[in-house]
């Protein structure tokens, strides 16, 4: 009678006559009328024709109840199966424990969790703090390096170094961060992503400036008398202007060499590796063009500077003077 569909299934288990009446009046008087109809033979003041005596005046007294046919019902079914309708101690311990074991894992995972958060937070708060230390001394170079002229460019190297240690940390690898940072709580990359784009931004906006300026004063003061440099200086001068020709290697490369030529003496060898450095992600990563107007006066006169240059080279090679052919002399006999 379950009004559920999925309910177990139950089949009967057979069909048993019983008399559960042992006190007051009693419901069933089939086996009376039976007897009386086969004429059983009855035993005194127990026969079951003082059962129609027994009215609502005078019931069955409360030890003197009658019952048939229950104690083979208890005994040889009831009893027997009692495992069916009952329960198992052990399984029920068993069962019992395997609760608490699950309660005390999901606790103990539960505790493991949160003392993973609080020292994740608490040390992502930590790093925080040192890269919140950083920004006022990178505020203030920023306005210095803004306001000076665009011809030395060493002044960017504290700067710029400034920018690529900011997200950096001592205690852990940005790439590889120790699991009590992590659990969730790890701000390590969002930080590195925005240092990085401070840094491009600084490289595009000051460092970009500083090496077209001296480019262009390269090519400006080139004296003429070397015509592979001065062939160097108008292609790396016109690599800012025309993109097809770009080739940030070559610019780097040739832009150092000719910085090295005139060093200031504060500049050391481990500053031209960071300059060298700083000039890769700036000139090899993409095609850069120079933020200044092209000035097509001096490209030209350039131009024709280095052409006459090797118009003369070419009409020396031309004009090579002849050696006159040796003349034997002759001897009289």
């Amino acid at each position: 009678f379950s009004d559920h569909q999925d309910a177990v299934a139950w089949s009967p288990r057979g069909l048993f006559f019983t008399s559960g009446t042992q006190e007051g009046l009693p419901f069933d008087r089939v086996m009376g009328e039976l007897s009386r109809k086969l004429q059983l033979r009855q035993a005194g003041d127990h026969s079951i024709a003082a059962w129609d005596s027994v009215n609502r005046n005078s019931p069955i007294p409360g030890n003197k109840g009658q019952s048939f046919f229950i104690r083979d019902l208890l005994s040889d079914l009831i009893f027997k199966e009692s495992g069916l309708a009952g329960s198992n101690r052990r399984w029920e311990y068993r069962n019992q424990l395997f609760h608490w074991i699950g309660y005390g894992v999901l606790a103990g995972a539960l505790l493991i969790a949160s003392s993973l958060w609080g020292i994740s937070y608490y040390q992502n708060q930590q790093y925080l703090q040192q890269v919140a230390a950083r920004v006022p001394l990178i505020r203030e170079q920023s306005q210095q390096v803004i306001h000076q002229p665009a011809d030395n460019i060493f002044d960017l190297l504290p700067f710029l170094n400034n920018l690529v240690k900011l997200p950096l940390s001592a205690r852990f690898s940005l790439d590889n961060p120790p699991l009590t940072m992590r659990a969730g709580l790890y701000r390590g990359n969002q930080i590195s992503d925005a240092a990085w784009v401070l840094y491009q931004n600084a490289l595009k906006s000051l460092l970009l400036p500083r090496v077209a300026q001296q480019i262009t004063n390269i090519l400006r003061n080139d004296p003429g008398d070397d015509n592979a440099y001065s062939r160097n200086a108008l292609r790396a001068y016109q690599m800012l202007y025309q993109p097809r020709n770009y080739d940030g290697e070559f610019l780097r490369a040739w832009l150092l060499q000719n910085l090295q030529r005139s060093l200031p003496d504060t500049v050391s060898a481990r500053d031209l590796q960071q300059l060298d450095w700083h000039l890769s992600q700036l000139l090899d990563q993409q095609i850069q063009s120079s933020p200044y107007a092209r000035d097509n006066a001096l490209m030209m006169r350039k131009l024709a500077e280095n052409l006459k240059i090797a118009d003369q080279a070419g009409g020396m090679l031309a004009v090579a003077p002849r050696h006159p052919a040796p003349q034997s002399n002759s001897h009289s006999e």
